[in-house]
């Protein structure tokens, strides 16, 4: 990307990958999952604290324009998320989860490509 634009809706074949707003707050819980636990850095699942005040911080951040963070929705329900931020020039850090429940569904490949595929495609 040359130009940062922000976070922007993205369809999929199965998918919509859209800012996540605080109500759906709810849909976030699998967050707090045991299951999680290994893909934290701290090696624990997420309170239901933390798990708030986390989705408040990246609804925050969207009025950065180089800062993306798309919740992955299936038919209107938070499966997940994709988070893509700057890193050193011309590089971004990229960072996703998936709700436990829909693992092994490809997912998680179809939002990670959808995402690089609207990456390439911005000016």
């Amino acid at each position: 990307m040359k130009k940062a634009t922000g976070t922007k809706t993205i369809r999929t074949k199965r998918l919509v990958l859209k800012k996540i707003m605080p109500w759906r707050l709810a849909q976030a819980q699998w967050l707090t999952l045991p299951q999680m636990a290994e893909f934290n850095m701290a090696k624990a699942p997420y309170t239901k604290k933390f798990t708030r005040d986390f989705i408040c911080r990246k609804f925050v951040k969207y009025r950065k324009k180089d800062y993306y963070f798309w919740g992955i929705m299936l038919k209107n329900k938070m499966i997940g998320y994709v988070e893509l931020m700057p890193h050193l020039e011309r590089q971004f850090f990229l960072n996703y989860k998936i709700s436990p429940s829909y693992w092994n569904n490809g997912y998680g490949t179809e939002a990670i490509s959808a995402v690089l595929d609207y990456c390439k495609t911005q000016p």
